[in-house]
């Protein structure tokens, strides 16, 4: 029996539908298709720490094109001003490393991610329905294990907030494409697929093995197959070539994003202020154990202290006046 490392066939077979969107005579048009994929490639990052393998392929595949896709975006200022103010004031895009980074927990949890693994479509249809979150929100750290990572409590009401805001701003969509028409589909756009991790490479190529997918990971560019990895084999080796005759599931999919750049600004009300308070002023301090729910605390913290919300925050519930958490003073 082949190990997963994070993709369970069985389970991507049991969910397929008749309703599942799949490629045909026209393409679903999305932006950052026709892109220098590989220019734009994310900070690759592995999958697992000391503690574990956190077993979250399908999910990592569908965020690196997205993050390639915002890399694209953001860096050539193809979207609104408001949109790219929104991404950078939340925290999406990282000042101090460049590059667009979404949390792959968040995505994982909601998908339903078991210590085995997922489906490929799982993910996407979680992206699509809950939206997506910057990973300095809810990051791998370097203590965590499978179950520190998926703990559910780590999605407070306001960090599911912001997903449900990413997705009005910024729908997602996926699409079907069966394994004959990869050819094509790979010269405008990024797909993710699923394969056996890994054969031992020959000449930087790695050979066909005919296991069962067991991982999955993003087909960004041509030849067949240059692919994007969330594990390390050797120094550097996040993109991996493997050779044209692969082993691969017989389908993948198309990440489909695409904008609206009119979204109705709305101002806070007393309720969502009175959310913030009970969430952090009332949150017991010892939640969470080994700490990402502090994390959260002083991101929420600062992020008050420099929105332009902050006045009438300090009126409504006197966020600044004595309230330890947020200490004295201006």
């Amino acid at each position: 029996m082949t190990k997963s490392k994070g993709f369970l066939y069985e389970k991507e077979i049991a969910e397929q539908s008749e309703k599942d969107w799949l490629l045909g005579g026209e393409p679903i048009k999305g932006i950052a298709e026709n892109i220098e994929t590989a220019k734009y490639l994310p900070k690759g990052e592995t999958q697992r720490t000391s503690k574990g393998d956190m077993m979250d392929c399908t999910v990592r595949a569908a965020n690196n094109i997205l993050e390639t896709k915002f890399n694209y975006l953001t860096e050539n200022g193809l979207l609104s001003e408001d949109n790219i103010d929104w991404l950078k004031g939340n925290g999406y895009y990282n000042e101090l490393q460049g590059g667009f980074e979404l949390s792959d927990a968040f995505t994982s949890i909601l998908a339903g991610t078991t210590t085995s693994g997922n489906s490929l479509k799982a993910p996407l249809e979680a992206i699509r329905k809950y939206g997506f979150i910057p990973k300095r929100r809810l990051p791998l750290e370097s203590w965590m294990s499978w179950w520190d990572y998926h703990n559910k409590a780590r999605i407070t009401p306001l960090i599911k907030e912001l997903g449900a805001e990413s997705i009005k701003r910024f729908p997602v969509n996926y699409e079907k494409v069966n394994k004959e028409d990869f050819g094509n589909v790979i010269s405008w756009d990024m797909l993710s697929i699923a394969g056996y991790a890994w054969s031992t490479p020959k000449n930087g190529i790695y050979p066909r093995v005919n296991y069962t997918p067991n991982h999955a990971f993003a087909y960004f560019k041509t030849p067949a197959y240059m692919i994007f990895d969330n594990y390390e084999e050797g120094p550097n080796d996040f993109i991996k070539h493997l050779a044209s005759d692969y082993n691969l599931l017989h389908y993948g999919y198309r990440v489909i994003l695409q904008e609206v750049s009119e979204v109705k600004k709305k101002t806070m009300e007393k309720i969502q202020l009175d959310k913030i308070y009970q969430e952090i002023l009332m949150r017991d301090s010892d939640t969470g154990g080994e700490g990402y729910l502090n994390h959260e605390d002083e991101f929420v913290r600062k992020e008050i202290l420099e929105s332009v919300e902050r006045k009438t925050i300090e009126k409504w519930i006197g966020f600044l006046r004595g309230v330890k958490l947020l200490g004295r003073g201006k």
